[in-house]
């Protein structure tokens, strides 16, 4: 999987999103997520005697990711990105928890539901970054059938060069470019995006890039299925605001038209039949 986006001209981009910050938490909050959570973890831990988070290294075998759906929204100022993905994962037995992998991410919420769009209250999900995994405890037990995990994430571009970062080249013509890239391999993923980031699972991918309008690129080593341009969604809509409205009249005009040559013809017949009478 490789996604860049590449610089194409000097300062003359637009940025989408000025807002891209990774929030610092507050030490007395964290304290009392961490009591939180320990009181969930006791809990898990009397129904399955260990936890297998803190144990393992791997990822179960008992889930699958089937399909994932990712989007990723950079903000070249800030040197942050904002994304979101949606697992397709199949539970193969039943499960007290769910686990993917994710490392110096800013998770914003978590949320599962199963294929039916039933949601799924989850007590707790947080970060065990021994073993750089992030883990998702819901209320009930999930049974074997296949799930949505959809997680709100934020990074940092700079500071690093795997997962998703940013890095500047000399052009041709000596102008210096910033792009934006990956490097998955061989288990930096997960600094991009919450995922199974173990070469035994294979999926499949759809992803959205939202980039600054002007001054970049996107590229990918896969073709693009499709591309909005705002400007064209704007032309649409006004076309098809515009061609309702012409048959609306149109309709209305029609509709009138045929009532008063009803009511004409109605008023001569009624003349022509007193004449026949008198």
């Amino acid at each position: 999987l490789l996604i860049s986006f590449q610089e194409t001209s000097e300062k003359d981009e637009t940025i989408i999103d000025n807002e891209n910050k990774i929030s610092k938490t507050d030490p007395l909050s964290d304290s009392v997520k961490e009591i939180n959570r320990k009181n969930v973890v006791e809990n898990v831990q009397t129904e399955s005697s260990k936890n297998y988070w803190e144990n393992n290294i791997r990822l179960p075998k008992e889930t699958i990711p089937y399909h994932y759906d990712i989007s990723f929204h950079p903000n070249f100022e800030t040197k942050v990105f904002k994304g979101r993905v949606d697992i397709l994962i199949g539970v193969m037995s039943k499960m007290n928890y769910l686990l993917t992998h994710a490392k110096y991410m800013n998770i914003s919420s978590t949320s599962l539901s199963d294929t039916f769009g039933k949601e799924y209250k989850i007590l707790e999900s947080f970060e065990y970054h021994e073993n750089e995994f992030w883990v998702v405890i819901p209320e009930k037990q999930l049974t074997p059938q296949n799930y949505t995990l959809s997680i709100n994430f934020s990074g940092n571009l700079e500071g690093h060069i795997v997962g998703f970062y940013t890095s500047n080249y000399t052009s041709e013509s000596g102008e210096i470019r910033t792009i934006a890239t990956t490097k998955f391999q061989p288990t930096d993923a997960r600094r991009a995006f919450p995922c199974f980031d173990e070469p035994g699972f294979k999926s499949t991918f759809k992803i959205t890039i939202i980039r600054p309008k002007k001054g970049y690129i996107a590229l990918s080593n896969m073709p693009v299925e499709v591309r909005y341009i705002y400007i064209y969604i704007y032309i649409y809509i006004y076309i098809y605001i515009y061609i309702y409205i012409y048959i609306y009249i149109y309709i209305y005009i029609y509709i009138y038209i045929y009532i008063y040559i009803y009511i004409y013809i109605y008023i001569i017949l009624l003349i022509i039949f007193k004449k026949i009478i008198i």
